[in-house]
């Protein structure tokens, strides 16, 4: 999400955007990774800024689905999913759904980092006494220096494995966190108008599942934008009307 930025355009600004007529460009066709037609499963491609079904009027198929405004099906997504992630009763319930997964993973790592924890003070304990008996004349530090060695080993792995611990309770704190959320949301839709074609492309796709055109319908499935390794996690998929050309 580097060199992204982080105010959405204006609502204005986006009336704009939908509605005025331009030529087409590379970022009005960043879902042609995920778009399918839905009768024959054909991958769809861009002909004169619309996604066209590459079997549609062609034997032996003869494929109903309709060719689609590339322009318009992606703002109308973009659109729809940032309208419906900054509504505040929309944004509560991702946060909330995303905190109960939050919850149980932030238990577990706890416990990882508790074991961790416990494991280092008891090999402090042992390197204590070890020293101790060096201290008592009762062995030599040649004869010592094997044990702690090994237990400095041991050490520095259970070392790791709480700062890793750590290190994941931090990223679960975020993805529950409602500005992280927003903040992602507004990436994406700025990415699309703003970016290289080709990072505007992965950071959209990093979102769909994928997008099914249907004769008078687009289904989309897609991943809520939330940070970090959570997304993915929540699911919508929703069915809009065939999107037709702009005027």
């Amino acid at each position: 999400m580097k060199h992204v930025l982080k105010h959405y355009p204006p609502q204005g600004e986006t009336r704009h955007i939908m509605t005025t007529k331009k030529k087409p460009t590379p970022q009005d066709f960043i879902l042609n990774d995920v778009i399918h037609c839905a009768r024959c499963g054909s991958g769809m491609v861009v002909k004169r800024g619309y996604y066209v079904c590459p079997n549609a009027g062609q034997a032996p198929t003869f494929c109903p689905t309709v060719s689609v405004d590339g322009k318009h099906l992606t703002h109308q997504f973009i659109a729809t999913l940032v309208n419906r992630v900054m509504s505040p009763s929309t944004l509560s319930e991702i946060v909330g759904q995303i905190r109960v997964r939050v919850d149980d993973n932030l238990t577990a790592q706890q416990d990882k980092l508790n074991l961790s924890e416990t494991a280092i003070e008891e090999l402090n304990n042992q390197k204590l006494s070890i020293l101790e008996k060096v201290e008592h004349g009762e062995v030599t530090y040649p004869e010592a220096a094997p044990q702690l060695d090994a237990i400095q080993a041991s050490q520095a792995g259970f070392v790791y494995e709480a700062v890793v611990s750590r290190k994941e309770m931090d990223k679960l704190y975020y993805v529950a966190d409602e500005d992280a959320i927003r903040s992602v949301a507004q990436d994406m839709a700025t990415y699309t108008e703003l970016a290289d074609p080709t990072l505007a492309k992965e950071l959209v796709n990093a979102f769909i599942e994928h997008v099914r055109v249907s004769p008078g319908s687009v289904e989309i499935t897609y991943t809520h934008p939330i940070p970090g390794e959570q997304a993915g996690q929540l699911v919508t998929c929703e069915t809009f009307p065939l999107p037709q050309p702009a005027t």
